[in-house]
């Protein structure tokens, strides 16, 4: 009962997590760096225009790492809610969703979830 618990918020937290724009979220961040530094390169722009642009940069690095901390934040919050109030109805399934066991449990149940649903839905695209 504690481990079916355990999967059907797993399951649920990766569910939600897979509608959050993590992957944009990364991206934009990843792309700020390369910015910064074509700006640095740049021979022909002041070091003043540099210093406004490093800042708008170092602005949207700021905001973009903010959004992914939330994100996951958030995912966390999520999962730890979820398994605190159905800890109401199993006792001992807050020790085993805290436990490295019951964490690997998780983590693998989650990973198989959303490998088998992206699985399905490009099957049920091909027909």
């Amino acid at each position: 009962m504690t481990l079916a618990l355990l999967l059907v918020v797993t399951i649920a937290v990766a569910e939600c997590a897979s509608h959050l724009p993590l992957l944009a979220i990364s991206r934009r961040f990843a792309g700020i760096f390369p910015r910064a530094l074509r700006t640095v390169r740049n021979a022909k722009a002041s070091d003043h225009w540099k210093e406004m642009a490093l800042l708008k940069l170092a602005r949207l690095s700021l905001i973009s790492s903010g959004c992914a901390a939330g994100a996951i934040l958030g995912i966390v919050a999520l999962f730890v809610g979820g398994i605190y109030v159905l800890d109401l109805v199993s006792p001992r399934l807050w020790e085993l969703a805290m436990s490295i066991e019951g964490i690997s449990i998780a983590s693998a149940a989650a990973i198989l979830y959303l490998a088998a649903r992206s699985h399905a839905r490009s099957l049920l695209q091909r027909r």
